[in-house]
């Protein structure tokens, strides 16, 4: 048990910096046809890769052994991801800070389109997690899981716009 675990960790660890990179090439609007199948086939043979091995494991949150698939993966795929958004956004807040008016405006519409295109081209690559994981969690009544799309403008509110409302709420009149 303890090695199976170790080995899923240390998997997770190295498939999620290849994901990282890849993530960080979509927000950069760098990536590929082939690298963006490449992440798409990524997270899915993680998922039922690491669900088929998964026969029987101790689940800290309820003290209980399950056995079989009953788990579906794609939980620290998602928390990760959630993280690099939360950086990414802060990263972005911190550049934009010091424009003025108008530049600001420019640059927060800017952002905000392109934030949310490259966002739906990240829900591509995490789509078995919102078929599987999320909805699973959402069904079991996770109020604080979304869809990877929602995840995204959910955590643009959070890290983004709340921090600069009131510089673009004159704009919204």
């Amino acid at each position: 048990m303890a090695a199976n675990s170790n080995s899923q960790y240390v998997n997770l660890d190295r498939i999620w910096t290849i994901l990282k990179g890849g993530i960080t090439q979509i927000y950069k609007q760098e990536l590929t046809t082939q690298q963006y199948m490449d992440l798409w086939s990524l997270v899915y043979n993680y998922c039922t890769t690491e669900q088929k091995n998964s026969k029987k494991y101790f689940n800290l949150s309820s003290g209980r052994v399950k056995v079989g698939r009953s788990e579906i993966i794609g939980g620290e795929l998602y928390e990760r991801l959630e993280n690099f958004l939360a950086n990414y956004l802060t990263d972005l807040l911190k550049s934009g800070s010091n424009l003025n008016n108008e530049e600001f405006w420019t640059f927060y519409t800017t952002k905000w389109v392109e934030y949310r295109f490259l966002s739906r081209v990240l829900t591509g690559v995490f789509g078995y997690i919102n078929r599987t994981w999320v909805r699973r969690e959402c069904e079991e009544g996770n109020e604080d899981v979304y869809e990877v799309f929602q995840l995204a403008l959910v955590t643009w509110r959070e890290h983004l716009f709340k921090h600069l409302n009131k510089q673009v709420e004159p704009y919204l009149n």
